[in-house]
Protein backbone atom coordinates (compact mmCIF):
# COMPACT_ATOMS: atom_id res chain seq x y z
CA UNK A 1 0.00 0.00 0.00
CA UNK A 2 1.10 2.88 -0.94
CA UNK A 3 0.00 5.28 1.81
CA UNK A 4 1.54 8.77 1.14
CA UNK A 5 -0.46 8.25 -2.38
CA UNK A 6 -3.86 6.96 -0.24
CA UNK A 7 -3.69 10.02 1.86
CA UNK A 8 -2.39 12.62 -0.45
CA UNK A 9 -5.77 11.99 -2.71
CA UNK A 10 -8.12 11.14 0.18
CA UNK A 11 -7.18 15.10 1.04
CA UNK A 12 -7.61 15.71 -2.30
CA UNK A 13 -11.20 14.76 -3.07
CA UNK A 14 -14.04 16.55 -2.93
CA UNK A 15 -15.79 14.74 -0.44
CA UNK A 16 -13.43 14.80 2.02
CA UNK A 17 -12.86 18.69 1.81
CA UNK A 18 -16.21 18.81 2.26
CA UNK A 19 -15.32 16.32 5.59
CA UNK A 20 -12.58 18.97 6.21
CA UNK A 21 -14.85 21.99 6.25
CA UNK A 22 -17.03 20.09 8.72
CA UNK A 23 -14.56 18.97 10.65
CA UNK A 24 -13.54 22.70 11.15
CA UNK A 25 -16.78 23.70 11.56
CA UNK A 26 -17.56 21.28 14.47
CA UNK A 27 -14.54 22.01 16.35
CA UNK A 28 -14.50 23.41 19.85
CA UNK A 29 -13.36 27.33 20.24
CA UNK A 30 -11.73 26.21 23.57
CA UNK A 31 -9.88 23.17 24.73
CA UNK A 32 -8.36 23.65 28.37
CA UNK A 33 -6.97 20.46 28.78
CA UNK A 34 -4.78 20.70 25.43
CA UNK A 35 -3.49 24.19 25.64
CA UNK A 36 -2.37 23.51 29.27
CA UNK A 37 -0.31 20.12 28.20
CA UNK A 38 1.01 22.53 25.92
CA UNK A 39 1.60 25.74 27.94
CA UNK A 40 3.08 22.76 30.52
CA UNK A 41 5.89 21.88 27.89
CA UNK A 42 4.00 18.71 27.20
CA UNK A 43 4.10 16.96 23.68
CA UNK A 44 0.54 16.18 22.39
CA UNK A 45 0.58 12.96 20.15
CA UNK A 46 -1.57 12.37 17.47
CA UNK A 47 -2.63 9.84 15.29
CA UNK A 48 -2.19 9.50 11.72
CA UNK A 49 -4.94 7.58 10.03
CA UNK A 50 -7.63 7.98 7.46
CA UNK A 51 -9.22 11.75 7.63
CA UNK A 52 -12.21 10.44 8.92
CA UNK A 53 -10.22 8.98 12.43
CA UNK A 54 -7.66 11.53 13.27
CA UNK A 55 -9.25 14.42 11.37
CA UNK A 56 -11.18 15.89 14.54
CA UNK A 57 -8.63 14.88 16.73
CA UNK A 58 -6.12 16.70 14.91
CA UNK A 59 -7.92 19.59 14.53
CA UNK A 60 -8.37 19.75 18.48
CA UNK A 61 -5.17 20.07 18.58
CA UNK A 62 -4.01 22.47 16.05
CA UNK A 63 -6.14 24.79 17.14
CA UNK A 64 -5.37 24.52 20.76
CA UNK A 65 -1.81 25.40 19.25
CA UNK A 66 -2.71 27.96 17.09
CA UNK A 67 -3.95 30.14 20.44
CA UNK A 68 -0.86 29.85 22.24
CA UNK A 69 0.20 32.87 23.56
CA UNK A 70 4.05 34.02 21.57
CA UNK A 71 4.27 30.66 19.37
CA UNK A 72 6.39 31.23 17.05
CA UNK A 73 7.26 27.34 15.66
CA UNK A 74 6.55 23.65 16.00
CA UNK A 75 8.74 21.16 16.58
CA UNK A 76 6.75 18.11 14.81
CA UNK A 77 8.46 14.47 15.93
CA UNK A 78 7.34 12.41 13.06
CA UNK A 79 7.55 8.83 12.81
CA UNK A 80 10.09 6.68 10.02
CA UNK A 81 7.85 3.89 9.07
CA UNK A 82 10.38 1.45 8.01
CA UNK A 83 8.06 -0.32 5.45
CA UNK A 84 7.77 3.08 3.63
CA UNK A 85 11.30 3.20 2.61
CA UNK A 86 12.59 3.69 -0.50
CA UNK A 87 15.91 1.73 -2.08
CA UNK A 88 18.61 1.71 -0.73
CA UNK A 89 17.38 2.37 2.50
CA UNK A 90 14.79 -0.22 2.33
CA UNK A 91 17.60 -3.35 2.16
CA UNK A 92 19.61 -1.19 4.70
CA UNK A 93 16.87 -1.89 7.15
CA UNK A 94 16.49 -5.29 5.83
CA UNK A 95 20.36 -5.73 6.80
CA UNK A 96 19.65 -4.31 10.30
CA UNK A 97 16.91 -6.73 10.99
CA UNK A 98 18.61 -9.94 9.47
CA UNK A 99 20.63 -11.71 12.87
CA UNK A 100 22.51 -13.79 9.58
CA UNK A 101 24.08 -9.99 8.42
CA UNK A 102 28.01 -9.72 10.01
CA UNK A 103 27.73 -7.60 13.29
CA UNK A 104 29.58 -4.85 11.89
CA UNK A 105 26.96 -4.55 8.31
CA UNK A 106 24.47 -4.23 10.72
CA UNK A 107 25.74 -1.45 12.55
CA UNK A 108 26.94 0.43 9.72
CA UNK A 109 23.25 -0.11 8.11
CA UNK A 110 21.57 0.68 11.55
CA UNK A 111 24.03 4.26 11.78
CA UNK A 112 22.45 4.98 8.23
CA UNK A 113 18.81 4.76 9.20
CA UNK A 114 19.20 5.62 13.08
CA UNK A 115 18.25 9.63 14.66
CA UNK A 116 16.47 11.96 12.99
CA UNK A 117 15.71 13.51 9.36
CA UNK A 118 14.53 17.07 8.55
CA UNK A 119 12.94 17.81 4.76
CA UNK A 120 15.71 19.68 2.72
CA UNK A 121 13.38 22.09 1.78
CA UNK A 122 12.64 25.78 2.70
CA UNK A 123 8.71 24.79 2.55
CA UNK A 124 6.74 21.35 2.89
CA UNK A 125 3.66 21.30 0.01
CA UNK A 126 0.27 20.03 0.64
CA UNK A 127 -2.66 19.66 -1.37
CA UNK A 128 -4.24 22.90 0.33
CA UNK A 129 -0.36 24.91 0.17
CA UNK A 130 3.07 25.14 2.15
CA UNK A 131 3.85 25.13 5.27
CA UNK A 132 7.24 27.34 5.94
CA UNK A 133 9.76 24.73 7.52
CA UNK A 134 11.46 26.72 9.97
CA UNK A 135 15.04 26.98 9.86
CA UNK A 136 17.57 24.82 12.21
CA UNK A 137 21.20 24.40 12.87
CA UNK A 138 21.40 20.86 12.74
CA UNK A 139 24.04 18.51 14.46
CA UNK A 140 25.05 15.57 13.17
CA UNK A 141 22.01 13.93 14.92
CA UNK A 142 19.62 15.37 12.80
CA UNK A 143 19.73 14.59 8.48
CA UNK A 144 18.78 16.60 5.94
CA UNK A 145 16.53 14.56 3.70
CA UNK A 146 18.98 12.75 1.05
CA UNK A 147 15.75 10.83 -0.17
CA UNK A 148 14.91 8.54 2.72
CA UNK A 149 11.58 10.98 2.92
CA UNK A 150 10.28 10.19 -0.37
CA UNK A 151 7.18 8.15 1.04
CA UNK A 152 6.89 9.17 4.01
CA UNK A 153 3.45 9.99 5.19
CA UNK A 154 3.22 10.26 8.75
CA UNK A 155 3.17 13.89 9.53
CA UNK A 156 1.15 14.79 6.11
CA UNK A 157 -2.18 15.07 7.64
CA UNK A 158 -1.22 17.30 10.42
CA UNK A 159 0.52 19.73 8.20
CA UNK A 160 -2.77 19.91 6.00
CA UNK A 161 -4.95 20.83 8.69
CA UNK A 162 -2.02 23.01 10.16
CA UNK A 163 -2.29 25.07 6.67
CA UNK A 164 -5.95 24.60 6.17
CA UNK A 165 -6.74 25.77 9.56
CA UNK A 166 -4.40 29.04 10.36
CA UNK A 167 -5.93 30.08 6.52
CA UNK A 168 -9.22 29.41 8.31
CA UNK A 169 -8.77 32.06 10.85
CA UNK A 170 -6.86 34.63 8.64
CA UNK A 171 -3.61 33.71 9.65
CA UNK A 172 0.13 33.01 8.43
CA UNK A 173 0.80 29.61 9.31
CA UNK A 174 3.85 29.32 12.02
CA UNK A 175 6.82 27.69 10.84
CA UNK A 176 7.40 23.94 11.29
CA UNK A 177 10.58 21.81 12.02
CA UNK A 178 9.47 18.17 11.31
CA UNK A 179 12.12 15.81 12.75
CA UNK A 180 11.49 12.35 11.84
CA UNK A 181 12.63 9.96 13.73
CA UNK A 182 14.30 6.63 12.16
CA UNK A 183 15.75 3.95 14.13
CA UNK A 184 17.21 4.27 18.23
CA UNK A 185 16.57 0.59 19.69
CA UNK A 186 19.95 -1.07 18.27
CA UNK A 187 19.27 -4.70 17.54
CA UNK A 188 22.58 -5.93 18.17
CA UNK A 189 23.31 -4.08 21.44
CA UNK A 190 20.03 -3.51 22.52
CA UNK A 191 21.12 0.28 23.30
CA UNK A 192 19.19 2.94 23.35
CA UNK A 193 21.71 5.74 23.84
CA UNK A 194 20.65 6.74 20.48
CA UNK A 195 16.94 8.08 21.79
CA UNK A 196 18.53 10.12 24.65
CA UNK A 197 21.76 11.38 22.10
CA UNK A 198 18.34 12.78 20.15
CA UNK A 199 16.77 13.44 22.47
CA UNK A 200 19.85 15.84 23.68
CA UNK A 201 19.80 17.30 20.34
CA UNK A 202 16.61 18.16 20.43
CA UNK A 203 16.04 19.25 23.89
CA UNK A 204 17.61 23.39 22.86
CA UNK A 205 14.87 23.41 20.41
CA UNK A 206 12.17 23.88 22.59
CA UNK A 207 12.62 26.93 23.62
CA UNK A 208 10.57 29.88 24.48
CA UNK A 209 7.90 30.22 21.43
CA UNK A 210 7.73 26.34 20.38
CA UNK A 211 5.38 23.93 21.05
CA UNK A 212 6.07 20.27 20.22
CA UNK A 213 4.14 17.50 18.91
CA UNK A 214 4.52 14.00 18.06
CA UNK A 215 2.56 11.53 15.97
CA UNK A 216 2.36 7.71 15.86
CA UNK A 217 -0.71 4.90 15.91
CA UNK A 218 -0.13 2.84 18.63
CA UNK A 219 -1.94 -0.27 17.43
CA UNK A 220 -2.19 -2.14 15.13
CA UNK A 221 -4.62 -5.51 14.60
CA UNK A 222 -5.54 -7.63 11.74
CA UNK A 223 -4.63 -10.21 8.89
CA UNK A 224 -3.13 -7.05 6.69
CA UNK A 225 -0.35 -6.85 10.38
CA UNK A 226 0.29 -10.82 10.19
CA UNK A 227 -2.22 -11.51 13.04
CA UNK A 228 -5.31 -14.15 12.55
CA UNK A 229 -8.27 -13.10 14.81
CA UNK A 230 -9.93 -16.14 14.59
CA UNK A 231 -7.77 -18.02 16.31
CA UNK A 232 -6.22 -15.26 18.70
CA UNK A 233 -7.03 -15.34 22.57
CA UNK A 234 -8.40 -12.31 22.39
CA UNK A 235 -12.14 -10.55 21.99
CA UNK A 236 -14.01 -10.44 18.55
CA UNK A 237 -16.24 -7.96 19.75
CA UNK A 238 -15.05 -3.95 18.73
CA UNK A 239 -15.50 -3.01 22.23
CA UNK A 240 -13.24 -5.91 23.88
CA UNK A 241 -10.54 -5.18 22.03
CA UNK A 242 -10.84 -1.95 22.14
CA UNK A 243 -10.51 -2.23 26.30
CA UNK A 244 -7.70 -5.00 25.40
CA UNK A 245 -5.59 -2.34 23.71
CA UNK A 246 -6.29 0.36 25.89
CA UNK A 247 -4.65 -1.39 28.65
CA UNK A 248 -1.90 -2.80 26.97
CA UNK A 249 -1.29 0.48 25.74
CA UNK A 250 -1.14 2.62 29.37
CA UNK A 251 1.32 -0.38 30.20
CA UNK A 252 3.35 0.25 27.39
CA UNK A 253 3.49 4.29 28.00
CA UNK A 254 4.01 3.73 31.39
CA UNK A 255 6.85 1.45 31.34
CA UNK A 256 8.51 3.81 29.03
CA UNK A 257 7.29 6.93 30.50
CA UNK A 258 7.30 6.67 33.85
CA UNK A 259 9.55 3.61 34.76
CA UNK A 260 12.08 4.13 31.45
CA UNK A 261 12.14 0.96 31.13
CA UNK A 262 12.94 1.40 27.40
CA UNK A 263 13.20 -2.51 26.90
CA UNK A 264 10.43 -3.40 27.74
CA UNK A 265 8.19 -0.81 26.23
CA UNK A 266 10.08 -1.50 22.69
CA UNK A 267 9.19 -5.17 23.36
CA UNK A 268 5.76 -4.67 23.90
CA UNK A 269 5.32 -2.42 21.51
CA UNK A 270 6.77 -4.27 18.82
CA UNK A 271 5.24 -7.41 19.40
CA UNK A 272 1.53 -6.80 21.19
CA UNK A 273 0.74 -3.42 19.75
CA UNK A 274 3.01 -2.92 16.43
CA UNK A 275 3.85 0.78 17.31
CA UNK A 276 5.14 2.66 14.99
CA UNK A 277 5.81 5.17 17.68
CA UNK A 278 7.99 2.33 18.97
CA UNK A 279 11.82 4.37 18.30
CA UNK A 280 9.95 7.71 19.06
CA UNK A 281 8.57 6.67 23.02
CA UNK A 282 12.24 6.96 24.23
CA UNK A 283 12.70 9.86 22.72
CA UNK A 284 9.79 11.27 24.35
CA UNK A 285 10.52 10.02 27.30
CA UNK A 286 14.37 11.72 27.28
CA UNK A 287 12.79 14.76 26.02
CA UNK A 288 10.84 15.08 29.62
CA UNK A 289 12.71 13.82 31.97
CA UNK A 290 12.40 11.03 35.32
CA UNK A 291 8.86 11.26 36.56
CA UNK A 292 6.82 11.97 33.59
CA UNK A 293 3.50 10.75 32.83
CA UNK A 294 0.87 11.04 30.14
CA UNK A 295 -2.99 11.56 29.92
CA UNK A 296 -5.08 9.67 27.45
CA UNK A 297 -7.06 12.50 25.76
CA UNK A 298 -8.99 9.88 23.37
CA UNK A 299 -8.04 6.24 22.19
CA UNK A 300 -10.38 4.52 19.46
CA UNK A 301 -9.89 1.60 17.05
CA UNK A 302 -10.17 2.65 13.62
CA UNK A 303 -11.88 0.35 11.23
CA UNK A 304 -8.84 -0.33 8.43
CA UNK A 305 -11.10 -3.51 6.70
CA UNK A 306 -12.38 -1.84 4.00
CA UNK A 307 -9.45 0.25 3.47
CA UNK A 308 -7.80 -3.04 3.11
CA UNK A 309 -10.53 -4.95 1.12
CA UNK A 310 -10.41 -7.72 4.23
CA UNK A 311 -12.68 -9.33 6.88
CA UNK A 312 -12.82 -7.79 10.24
CA UNK A 313 -11.57 -6.76 12.56
CA UNK A 314 -8.87 -4.89 10.95
CA UNK A 315 -7.77 -1.63 13.70
CA UNK A 316 -5.37 0.73 13.74
CA UNK A 317 -5.59 3.17 17.10
CA UNK A 318 -7.10 6.67 16.45
CA UNK A 319 -5.27 8.44 19.48
CA UNK A 320 -4.76 11.61 21.51
CA UNK A 321 -2.37 11.49 24.09
CA UNK A 322 -0.76 14.34 26.60
CA UNK A 323 2.65 13.55 27.23
CA UNK A 324 3.87 15.49 30.45
CA UNK A 325 6.77 16.40 32.39
CA UNK A 326 6.89 15.83 36.44
CA UNK A 327 6.49 19.23 36.89
CA UNK A 328 2.93 19.60 35.19
CA UNK A 329 2.03 15.87 36.85
CA UNK A 330 -0.58 15.93 40.35
CA UNK A 331 0.44 12.14 41.42
CA UNK A 332 -1.88 12.55 44.12
CA UNK A 333 -4.89 12.61 41.34
CA UNK A 334 -3.78 9.97 38.79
Amino acid sequence: MDWKRYYREELESEARRRLLEKIFRESGERDPELTGALAAGGIVSIPHTALPYSGPLIMRVVRSLLRLPGLKRILALGVLHMGALPEPFSELYRRVQDPEVPKAARKEAFAALARGFVPALDAVSTPLGEVPIAPAELPPSLKRDSGILAHEFSLDTFLVLWRYTAEKLGNDPPPVLPVYVGLTHDPVTGSFSTAAELARVLSPLLGLGTAAVATGDVVHYGLPYGDDPGSALLPMDPAGLETYFRGEVERTLALALEERDYAAAFERSEIILKSDQRHLLPVIAELLGPGAGFRILEFSLSDYAPIFGVAPPCLVASSLFAFLPASSLDRSGS
